[in-house]
């Protein structure tokens, strides 16, 4: 197929996508709405400490934890016909299938563990999804995502990427669109979440925490935190995670070892007591700096005032 007829076909298809209405999706939260619900009282409040203003107050789970258009980038310097967006909300609608598959299957975990289930085995299919959102939950995280992104900068700059963006260049001038480079500005956020890219950070990640065993701990009194960066992970190089504490309520966490600790087995139902319980999330609040963990939340001011007077 020749480039211009290749134009001509990549015209057509975002005609065909511009015909079709479609409500997009600006407010898009990092940190899933299902989830923050489960430190919620009501499902709608939450308390949060905000430590760029050293303060606690009550606020709504749907006012926390998002960008707008994080993950989209608008056209520039492009014909009207291209639309506003590149590739509209994919990268959200992406997470939201993810989301949909995920908050049932936490939900279950969690009623089981308070039922008194001292043992939750997940299926394979179970454990991919959770993998796959852990994955998911430390990329979109806007500290993780820009520090890629800073990472990739120049990247169309190298010899195989030079003559990629020469072809780009040619079909969108074929194709009288306009400039290219927008299109590459997203290119560079959906490539981290893909999964058809050898190396990409997507497949790096999933690999290391797919392969991770893991418990969970039950505090069930309550007390268990989270924060807009919503996962503590532990590493003594900086390179190897050696553990991963994923809250999922106010009672329940998830926690992933790279080497499981005798003599804890997989699945595991751990009954934290409150010391221990405490230590952790001090250590949680302690490690993360203002700019990677700007907010810390929680079901109660109280849990909150305790892990900033610590």
């Amino acid at each position: 197929m020749s480039l211009n007829s290749t134009s001509k076909l990549l015209n057509y298809r975002l005609s065909e996508e511009l015909n079709m209405t479609k409500q997009h999706t600006a407010k898009q939260h990092f940190v899933p709405r299902f989830l923050l619900k489960h430190f919620s009282c009501d499902e709608n409040h939450v308390f949060v400490l905000n430590r760029m203003i050293d303060k606690i107050y009550r606020t709504t789970v749907d006012s926390i934890c998002y960008e707008n258009d994080i993950y989209d980038e608008k056209w520039k310097d492009v014909i009207e016909e291209l639309g506003k967006y590149v590739l509209d909300n994919q990268i959200e609608e992406y997470f939201a299938d993810l989301e949909s598959k995920t908050s049932p299957l936490v939900k279950h975990i969690i009623a089981l563990i308070k039922s008194g289930t001292h043992n939750v085995k997940l299926s394979k299919e179970e454990h991919d999804i959770i993998s796959e959102f852990i994955t998911t939950l430390y990329l979109r995280n806007p500290y993780t995502l820009k520090s890629i992104i800073d990472y990739y900068d120049g990247v169309e700059d190298e010899p195989d990427c030079e003559a990629m963006m020469y072809v780009v260049d040619y079909l969108f001038s074929t194709a009288k669109w306009g400039s290219p480079m927008s299109l590459l500005v997203y290119s560079k956020k959906a490539g981290i979440f893909s999964k058809e890219i050898e190396g990409s950070p997507y497949n790096v990640e999933y690999e290391k925490i797919s392969n991770m065993k893991y418990i969970f701990w039950y505090a069930k009194e309550g007390g268990i935190i989270t924060s807009s960066f919503p996962l503590h992970i532990m590493s003594a190089d900086g390179e190897r995670a050696e553990r991963i504490i994923c809250p999922l309520s106010n009672e329940v966490a998830l926690v992933l070892f790279d080497s499981m600790p005798y003599p804890m087995k997989e699945g595991m139902v751990i009954e934290i007591d409150e010391d221990n319980l405490k230590w952790n999330m001090n250590f949680f609040y302690r490690t993360y700096s203002k700019e990677m963990a700007r907010l810390f939340i929680a079901k109660d001011e109280e849990t909150l005032n305790r892990i900033k007077k610590n």
